[in-house]
């Protein structure tokens, strides 16, 4: 792994490509540019010394509440779909399953005791596994994460600093991450909660040490931020020119400040030569004006033009749906919105979005991927549909 700057693959990098790095088994350069020939790969958008953190990959430990009820209708679905993107994942759970694989670390499995396994599964990975990693998230049993995208947030952030990240919320003067939506403590930020913050096994008025039942991530963020842990956002859960959010309450709440009459498009977003396009394999959402002329103004004639393939069946998907988007609607596409910020302000939601998903797959993947999707986030879709090429 050979990291490397744009202005270097013709200098430097295509020699490093010619000797030394044939003898390895495999390489791979790190650039903010792609480039196939070298190859390189675009991790990080600035190419100064400064950003040589950012190029490192980050390794993320997911621990992961569920029940005993959940290990065959919920945990055995995660399991098989994004934990295998963790360095390593371990469910917390009131039975020991080495499958999952999964500990007992608490008796009992209501909601209440969430804080329980919250905190005992703090002190085992600090046993056990502290220093293997760099980043221990915390979710549930019917969380969806996109891993990828994780990685490429926490990469310029630093594993020795009191950090904790997730979608803020507060309560009175307490600030805290939502545990339905999950959340990630720094090494260092495990280290304080386990040795100032629950070590000693008794309660104190901020840090529930000795006391299994209360509100989990209430709990946990009074806690860190009675210890100096620093709480702060996902960029991607407030900036929708950057990341959208990727679980699916997380994203009505998203979508409910924004009205499906406009001509939006929200996703992960990337430029290549001129066309600002959003990435395909990290999901995209229309509006439903943005569909209804993709349809009618775009791919209606079923003929290709210049801008969109309505007639080829083959192409960039994302690039081409950015192409033709762009070339129809350059003013909305990548409207900006603090969604928890604002909606802080309010009573809650005011209405419910509602969201078609549709999902790409593969007649090869119907029982070993797409199944497991429809047992996890597509159920909290409002209607899902596979697009495949068998029924």
């Amino acid at each position: 792994m050979i990291t490397t700057t744009y202005a270097n693959h013709e200098s430097k990098a295509i020699h490093v490509r010619n000797t030394w790095a044939k003898r390895c088994d495999r390489h791979l350069f790190l650039s903010s540019r792609d480039n196939a020939s070298l190859p390189a790969v675009r991790l990080c958008d600035t190419d100064d010394r400064a950003h040589l953190w950012c190029k490192s990959k980050p390794r993320i430990f997911c621990m992961i509440t569920t029940t005993y009820a959940n290990h065959e209708s919920k945990a055995i679905h995660v399991r098989n779909t994004w934990a295998k993107r963790c360095d390593r994942h371990l469910f917390l759970s009131s039975r020991d399953n080495a499958s999952l694989p999964a500990v007992r670390l608490c008796d009992t499995d209501d909601r209440a005791h969430l804080w329980c396994k919250t905190k005992e599964g703090m002190r085992y990975i600090y046993d056990k596994y502290l220093d293997d990693y760099d980043w221990f998230l915390k979710a549930d049993d019917d969380s969806y994460l996109i891993m990828e995208n994780l990685r490429h947030f926490l990469a310029p952030h630093r594993p020795h600093e009191l950090l904790y990240f997730g979608c803020k919320l507060q309560y009175r003067d307490v600030v805290y991450m939502s545990g339905g939506a999950g959340y990630v403590l720094s090494r260092a930020a495990v280290k304080q909660f386990v040795t100032a913050g629950i070590g000693y096994f008794t309660d104190s008025s901020q840090c529930l040490a000795g006391t299994d039942t209360g509100v989990e991530d209430l709990e946990m963020g009074k806690c860190l931020q009675h210890i100096g842990v620093t709480a702060d956002d996902y960029d991607w859960f407030l900036k929708a020119d950057n990341y959208f959010p990727v679980v699916i309450k997380n994203l009505r709440h998203f979508l409910a400040s924004h009205s499906p009459q406009e001509l939006l498009y929200f996703g992960c977003k990337l430029q290549y030569e001129s066309v600002k396009y959003i990435m395909g394999g990290a999901g995209y959402v229309l509006s439903r004006a943005a569909l209804n002329k993709f349809v009618t103004v775009g791919i209606g004639s079923k003929t290709d033009n210049s801008i969109c393939l309505a007639g080829t069946d083959t192409g960039a998907e994302d690039l081409k749906m950015g192409s033709l988007l762009n070339n129809n609607n350059k003013r909305a596409q990548y409207k900006r919105a603090n969604h928890v910020k604002q909606h802080n302000k309010t009573s809650g939601i005011q209405s419910k979005p509602r969201i078609f998903c549709m999902i790409t797959t593969t007649y090869a993947n119907h029982e070993s991927k797409a199944i497991h999707v429809r047992n996890t986030w597509a159920k909290r879709c409002d209607r899902h549909l596979f697009l495949s090429s068998r029924d």
